[in-house]
């Protein structure tokens, strides 16, 4: 019997598993890392396999999770197989096995324990980074700029060297002692606070955290030589500035900056260029002013390296002061302090002792002043006052014991005090000089004498008793007589021209008669100008010569003129009315007068009669002579208003000149005189003379030949020659041709010459005279040679027979002239003329057609 059996729930269908996540999905090739795996119906695994390689561990903690240990396994990224009894399950590239991370370096070393800075990380593997620890403390934030490097953002950290860790999926490294938290540094003072523009001082800056101080900029100008003393102190030379003013201080250190703001402030280096007054005595207490620039920070002054005693700044360039003591006397350097610097005034000031006044000499002199004294004593070098009964007097410092006074002028006569003041105090000498009346002159007759000397004169004035000398110019007086105590007589002594002092002296002193006495000279008259003038008068003339600056009158033969002395080498005067005539000039002065002979002539108004020759070259320098009337002092002779050169007053009839330049043609000639200018007369110019050709170019010595020139400039020919003989007769054509008769001339060639006003113009060798053959006979040999005979046969270089006629001669037609040939000057003979011509008219030919000279003709064959 068939019997069945049922197990309840004997068997269990599972469903497969599935995987959703791995929490990390990456971690470090050599495993060991702690996985956590995400999925469904994942209870009761039995293994997991990453990459085909088992999990070192697994736990199955629930249905949806499963714990894990990563196996080793080489760099890449892999499947997640997990295997239940329901079945597997695969997470598609679920795992990351990646390298350890290195760390090699950072970028920068140092911070701020702030934080907040950026750190650039630099290694290897650094892709999966998960965190960046400095020390113990984790960065705030990290960015993964590649493989290679990361960014991280440190955190807060006390002061100290800390290791830098980074951590990424596959592990860990760390770079000890890489990275140092600093705190930032701190400025609290600048020392000195100011300096000069061209900077160049050491400079003290005090603060905290100095240590790693890089860069100290002041107004942005970095400084030089940083000396970091220790953490709180560093010292530095200061950079120049272009301009004065408060500037900011910034120090530089890998942890930051710190900026004190106006820290410094550059000032113009102090200047000091006088003290005044510059000495006083060594007891100190002279009130003195101090000048120069940049001096409103002054903080000391020293005299002679002794403080002053009190001192205050009035504005940037002044100062007062008060002199300390000084146990010494002498001169020493004043030094002014500013914050800036110091500026010395080398010699600046001098102590002085007080002055004593011994002596005088002399002890008198005139109440006129200007008597040279002599102070002697004590201290005087610095003697700046000297005083004649309280009145001041020039002077000039000799030595400290001695000075060369100048008294002044004092209204009374009387005894009075001398004083001389220094710096230090002042010196007097009571009743030490005596005023005396001086002389005085006050007049001199006469006031003007000769050059020479020798002049009788009375000098007036007062306290002229006990006269020594009397000099006229620096010239001494070598005779004169003390009438009284008024009035002197005197001889004048030599002197040259001029006004001069009359200098009169005595033993109370010395008086001067300024440009008290004229010497004159003797005028000399060397010219005049102009030399000629008008009847009527009123000519301006210029005299010029030596000595006439005290001339008292100017004659024209005899005749006062108004004048005018311009110097003493010229006077302007007027000449008055005067017939035609040349006369004499005469100068007068107080000392004598001088006559200049036939130097004016009185004339009309000029005239032109006559200009030779009256044609010239267009290119000037013609020689013409001009004659007329009233021609003396010729001023200008104007061609057509082009003036000619070389003007040449011959008399008052001529005149010659040089012609200027012009354009051809007939033109007007003006002469002009400081009278008038005259009517015109004409004048001609043209063109040089050109030939270029003769037609015909020979003839027989007899001339009496017809030829034609030709050429250029031809219109005013005056002379034709032929080998040096002039032409028979000629007649100019026309500007380009003239035709002329031949003079007889021997034979041969000869030159051509034309000749106008202007030029001549030749053809050399251009015309050739000819002697001229003169037939006896002529007749035949035989049928066709024939034969002439006469004289000069073989004067034409090529000879040409002419037959005239036919057969029977009565025909006027001339054959064509043959060459014939000549045997002798008495014979030719030709070879080619038929017997036709026997008995007909023959003749003898220069050329082919007859033309020009020929022969005379003779019967042929008789």
């Amino acid at each position: 019997m068939l019997q069945c059996w049922t197990l309840t729930n004997g068997y269990t269908y599972l469903a497969a598993p599935t995987l959703n996540n791995a929490n990390p999905n990456s971690g470090s090739t050599s495993g060991g890392s702690s996985v956590t795996l995400t999925g469904n119906q994942l209870s009761g695994a039995t293994s997991v396999l990453i990459g085909g390689t088992p999990a070192a561990t697994i736990n199955s903690v629930n249905d949806t999770t499963i714990n894990l240990t990563t196996p080793p396994h080489v760099a890449g990224t892999f499947n997640i197989v997990v295997n239940t009894p329901g079945g597997s399950g695969t997470l598609v590239n679920g795992f990351n096995y990646v390298d350890i991370p290195t760390l090699t370096s950072i970028q920068p070393t140092t911070g701020t324990t702030a934080g907040g800075e950026s750190v650039e990380l630099t290694g290897t593997n650094l892709s999966f980074t998960t965190s960046v620890n400095f020390g113990a403390t984790a960065a705030p934030s990290i960015q993964i700029i590649d493989a290679s490097h990361v960014i991280a953002t440190t955190p807060l950290h006390t002061a100290g060297t800390v290791g830098v860790t980074v951590n990424t999926t596959s592990g860990s490294s760390t770079l000890a002692n890489s990275f140092t938290y600093s705190l930032a540094p701190t400025i609290s003072a600048v020392n000195p606070v100011s300096g000069p523009l061209a900077g160049n001082i050491t400079i003290t800056l005090s603060g905290s955290n100095l240590t790693n101080t890089s860069q100290v900029n002041f107004g942005g100008q970095a400084a030089s030589n940083i000396q970091i003393i220790n953490d709180s102190t560093l010292t530095l030379t200061l950079p120049a500035s272009l301009s004065a003013g408060p500037v900011n201080v910034t120090v530089t250190t890998p942890v930051g900056s710190v900026t004190l703001p106006n820290g410094f402030t550059y000032a113009n280096v102090p200047t000091l260029t006088s003290v005044t007054p510059n000495s006083g005595t060594i007891a100190g207490g002279t009130n003195v002013s101090l000048s120069g620039t940049n001096l409103l920070g002054t903080s000391n002054i020293t005299f002679a390296g002794i403080n002053a005693t009190g001192f205050s700044v009035i504005n940037d360039t002044t100062v007062t002061a008060i002199t300390p003591a000084s146990s010494v006397a002498g001169t020493f350097d004043v030094v002014i302090t500013t914050p800036v610097s110091n500026a010395t005034l080398v010699a600046g000031f001098t102590y002085n002792t007080l002055p004593a006044l011994s002596s005088l000499s002399p002890l008198s002199g005139s109440t006129a002043g200007g008597t040279q004294v002599t102070l002697t004593g004590s201290n005087l070098l610095n003697t700046n006052s000297v005083t004649f009964d309280g009145l001041s007097a020039s002077f000039i410092v000799n030595s400290d014991t001695s000075i060369t006074a100048v008294t002044p002028n004092h209204p009374t006569p009387g005894v009075i005090n001398v004083s001389v003041t220094t710096p230090s105090g002042s010196s007097t000498l009571t009743g030490g000089y005596t005023f005396i009346t001086p002389p005085l002159l006050s007049s001199v007759a006469p006031s003007i004498g000769s050059t020479a000397g020798g002049l009788a004169v009375t000098l007036t004035g007062s306290n002229l008793t006990g006269t020594t000398q009397i000099s006229f110019g620096g010239n001494l007086v070598t005779q004169f007589n003390v009438v009284d105590s008024t009035t002197i007589s005197a001889l004048t002594p030599d002197h040259a021209d001029g006004i001069v002092n009359i200098i009169l002296t005595n033993p109370i002193g010395v008086t001067t008669l300024n440009n008290g006495f004229t010497y004159e000279s003797a005028p000399i008259l060397n010219n005049l100008s102009p030399v000629v003038g008008t009847t009527s008068g009123g000519t301006s003339v210029t005299l010029s010569g030596s000595h006439l600056a005290n001339v008292t009158s100017v004659l024209f033969d005899g005749i006062m003129s108004s004048f005018i002395i311009n110097n003493d080498t010229t006077i302007t005067a007027t000449t008055p009315a005067h017939a035609s005539a040349t006369i004499p000039v005469t100068v007068v002065n107080p000392i004598a007068s001088t006559n200049l002979n036939a130097a004016f002539t009185y004339q009309g108004s000029p005239t032109l009669t006559s200009i030779s020759p009256t044609v010239g070259t267009i290119a000037g320098g013609t020689l013409v002579t001009l004659t007329g009337s009233n021609l003396i002092g010729t001023t200008q002779v104007s061609f057509d208003g082009n003036l000619a050169k070389n003007i040449n007053v011959i008399d008052a009839n001529t005149v010659s000149v040089t012609t200027p330049a012009h354009a051809a043609g007939t033109i007007n000639v003006v002469l002009t005189t400081p009278i008038d200018s005259t009517p015109p007369i004409t004048f001609t110019y043209d063109s040089a003379p050109s030939l270029s050709s003769i037609s015909p170019n020979t003839g027989p010595v007899s001339g009496n030949s017809n030829v034609t020139l030709t050429g250029t400039n031809l219109t005013l020919t005056n002379a034709v020659t032929f080998g040096g003989t002039p032409a028979t007769s000629f007649n100019v054509v026309n500007a380009t041709t003239v035709n002329a008769v031949t003079p007889a001339h021997a034979s041969g060639p000869v030159n051509v010459i034309l000749t106008t006003p202007i030029n001549s113009a030749t053809l050399t060798n251009a015309y050739t005279y000819l002697q001229v053959p003169n037939l006896s006979s002529c007749q035949y040999n035989s049928l066709t040679i024939y034969a002439c005979v006469g004289i000069n046969l073989d004067a034409f270089p090529n000879t040409f027979i002419n037959v005239q006629g036919g057969l029977t001669c009565g025909l006027a037609v001339g054959i064509t002239p043959l060459l014939t040939t000549v045997k002798t000057a008495l014979q030719l003979q030709g070879v080619t003329l038929p017997l036709l011509y026997n008995g007909c008219q023959i003749k003898l030919c220069a050329n082919a057609t007859c033309a020009g000279i020929q022969s005379n003709s003779v019967i042929f064959g008789a």
